[in-house]
């Protein structure tokens, strides 16, 4: 009789050594890709996206540019080396068209699009290797990436996952591992200043009230702890380009509608 396998040991510990609720930490770099408006790879564990912002720029069609807001686009891809499994697949896929929904969903609410008339805003987000958090990982990349390209924003979006494994224990940020063990998880995306204020949320599964309860209190605490490294690698990069242009470079960089948060 096969042993089932057990995705938390005695101690309280997950495999990778975090406790259930502990979120990984995360590496960010703010324009790191050239001949783009702004750009950001997030690495999160095994996990790595990255995201470039194309505008706001003219839209390229006039007949579909709209006089009172800018258009809003975003892709996402999955390389080859990040699928666990290689298989032959078209760049754009069910899954990764899905995901640009919900990054789309995710993002919208809080982009002042009506500060672009007759404009267009594109960003492109590329997923070069996966570990359980991708959707989550694509959310912040972009988010971040609209920040650096200094698109108006209401707030930062940061997102994060929860779900329960071993039927009992509710877990934030999933790894590949802990997904496939077939668990219900929930996909959270929040402002950064107010987290009451859900831009987007997704479920695998069907579970009970109390089930999504438990996973949307540990998914928020989760986009609590990543929203303070995404504010603090904001702040930084501010601090960085003052240092850098001095008070030409404040005055590009000051507006950036996520400083706020990240002071």
């Amino acid at each position: 009789m096969a042993r089932r396998q057990e995705y938390i040991d005695l101690a309280g510990l997950r495999r990778d050594g975090r406790r259930v609720k502990e979120v990984r930490d995360a590496t960010i770099t703010l324009g790191c890709v050239p001949n783009t408006d702004g750009s950001c790879l997030y690495r999160s564990g095994a996990t790595s996206v990255t995201a470039s912002v194309f505008g706001p720029r003219h839209a390229p069609f006039r007949n579909e540019a709209r006089a009172d807001q800018a258009l809003f686009a975003c892709t996402v891809a999955q390389s080859a080396t990040a699928a666990e499994r290689r298989r032959k697949a078209k760049r754009s896929t069910r899954q990764t068209d899905e995901m640009a929904a919900l990054v789309t969903q995710a993002l919208e609410p809080v982009l002042m699009l009506g500060s672009y008339p007759n404009a267009s805003i594109t960003v492109a987000v590329e997923v070069t290797q996966a570990d359980g958090n991708e959707l989550t990982a694509c959310i912040n990349a972009a988010s971040l990436a609209l920040a650096d390209a200094s698109v108006a924003m209401r707030d930062l979006v940061v997102s994060c996952n929860a779900g329960v494994v071993d039927s009992t224990h509710v877990v934030s940020d999933l790894t590949s591992n802990e997904v496939r063990s077939g668990c219900p998880v929930v996909h959270l995306a929040v402002t950064a200043r107010d987290p009451a204020a859900i831009v987007m949320m997704s479920m695998d599964a069907r579970v009970s009230d109390r089930g999504v309860d438990d996973m949307y209190a540990a998914a928020t605490n989760g986009c609590l702890a990543l929203a303070q490294q995404m504010q603090a690698a904001l702040k930084a990069e501010v601090e960085e380009r003052v240092t850098q242009r001095g008070a030409a470079g404040f005055l590009q960089v000051a507006n950036k509608p996520a400083v706020a948060a990240a002071e």
